[in-house]
C-alpha cells in the first residue's frame, strides 16, 4: 500500500511569459516502493529498479528500466546468459531483445520521442564496445568514421547524442561533434541532454585527478558552469528538463534552477515516511522529481515522487517581487 504524505518546499520558477510570477509550491511525496526511480514522462510514468510504476502501482515489474519516453516507451536491461542484453518496450507491449552490433553484450542507456534508441555494444569478432543506434527494429554503428572504442549514453528529439571516447565527452550530431569542457579535472561524466542541448553531469575540478566531482551544467550559448558543491565534496547533476530545472546529489538529492541550489532534505516533515532523500535522478516537465531515499526507522532504500502542488492564487504575490513561503518549524 503506497502513503502519500506532504511537505514544504520553497522552488523559484521564472518564466518568461509576462503571465508567470515568481511562486512557491508545496509538494507531496510518495513512496513507489523498495527500489530506485530513474526516470518519469510528463504522463508520470516512472522507471526504475522496480520496473514500470504508474499511478500507484507497479503495471510491469520484469525490468530494471533505463529510461522511458513521453509515449510511455521504455528500455532496459537485464542479465542472460552472463552478458548485459537490452529490451525495448512499447507502452501496452512486451520486451523486445534489441540485439547487439555482433558481440555478447549491449547496454542501452536513452531513447527519444521518436524511439530512437542509443547505447554501446560489444563489437564482434573485437573487443570494440561500439555506440549504437537502434531505430525500427535495426541497429546499426552510430557513426564508423570514428574508429576504436566509442560510447553513446543519451538522446535528444533532434538527434543529438551524447558521446564518450576516451578523455573526450561531446555532442554528436549527423557527424558534427561538439566537444564538453570539463570543470578542469580528467574526468568528466554526461548524464543528460534536454532538447535545448543543454548537458548536464559531473566534472572533476582538479588536473590530473578525477575525484572531487561537482554537479554541472553545459549550455550551448555559454559553455560548461559549476553548479556547486552543496552539502559534501561529491556531487553529480542527474536530470535537466526542457525548463531547465536540474536535479541531481550533493550530500543529499537537490533541485537546482534560476542559480539556486535547494536542498530537499531540508523540507521533510514529520509525517514523511523519508529520513533522507539521497539522490533526485530524473525531473519532467510538469516538476515532478523522481529519486532514492531511505525510510525512517528501517532505512530501507525506497524510490520516492515528489510532485509540486502550486499555492493559492491569494498566496502567490503580495505585490510585485513578493513571495508567499511556507517551512516547516524545527
Amino acid at each position: 500500500m503506497h502513503k502519500t504524505f506532504s511537505f514544504l518546499l520553497l522552488t523559484i520558477t521564472v518564466c518568461l511569459s509576462l503571465s508567470q510570477y515568481t511562486y512557491a509550491v508545496e509538494y507531496t511525496i510518495t513512496d513507489i516502493g523498495p527500489g530506485n526511480a530513474t526516470c518519469i514522462n510528463n504522463d508520470g510514468y516512472i522507471g526504475g529498479s522496480f520496473g514500470i510504476w504508474y499511478d500507484g502501482s507497479i503495471i510491469d515489474g520484469s525490468m530494471s528500466v533505463v529510461d522511458i519516453n513521453e509515449s510511455g516507451n521504455a528500455i532496459a536491461r537485464a542479465s542472460y546468459n552472463r552478458h548485459i542484453h537490452s529490451y525495448y518496450r512499447e507502452k501496452n507491449g512486451s520486451w523486445v531483445d534489441i540485439g547487439t552490433l555482433g558481440g555478447a553484450a549491449c547496454w542501452a542507456s536513452g531513447i527519444n520521442n521518436s524511439n530512437q534508441i542509443v547505447g554501446t555494444s560489444q563489437f564482434f569478432p573485437y573487443s570494440y564496445e561500439r555506440p549504437f543506434l537502434y531505430e525500427n527494429g535495426n541497429m546499426t554503428d552510430l557513426d564508423t568514421n570514428i574508429e576504436g572504442h566509442f560510447h553513446a549514453l543519451d538522446i535528444n528529439d533532434s538527434g543529438q547524442v551524447l558521446c564518450r571516447k576516451g578523455g573526450y565527452r561531446f555532442v554528436w550530431e549527423g557527424g558534427d561533434t561538439t566537444i564538453i569542457n570539463s570543470l578542469g579535472g580528467t574526468s568528466t561524466w554526461l548524464l543528460d541532454i534536454n532538447n535545448h542541448g543543454q548537458v548536464v553531469g559531473s566534472s572533476a575540478t582538479i588536473p590530473g585527478r578525477t575525484y572531487t566531482q561537482r554537479p554541472f551544467l553545459y549550455d550551448p550559448s555559454i559553455g560548461t558552469i559549476d553548479l556547486g558543491i552543496y552539502g559534501g565534496n561529491e556531487g553529480r547533476a542527474n536530470s535537466i528538463n526542457e525548463f531547465g530545472q536540474i536535479v541531481g546529489a550533493a550530500g543529499g538529492a537537490f533541485l537546482y534552477q534560476d542559480g539556486e541550489t535547494i536542498y530537499l532534505n531540508d523540507f521533510l516533515t514529520d509525517d514523511s515516511p523519508f529520513v533522507n532523500l539521497l539522490s533526485a535522478n530524473g525531473i519532467n516537465d510538469r516538476g515532478q522529481i523522481v529519486g532514492v531515499g531511505y525510510l525512517k526507522g528501517s532505512y530501507d532504500s525506497h524510490a520516492f515522487l515528489l510532485t509540486p502542488i502550486p499555492e493559492p492564487a491569494t498566496m502567490l504575490l503580495l505585490g510585485v517581487g513578493a513571495i508567499a513561503i511556507r517551512r516547516r518549524r524545527v
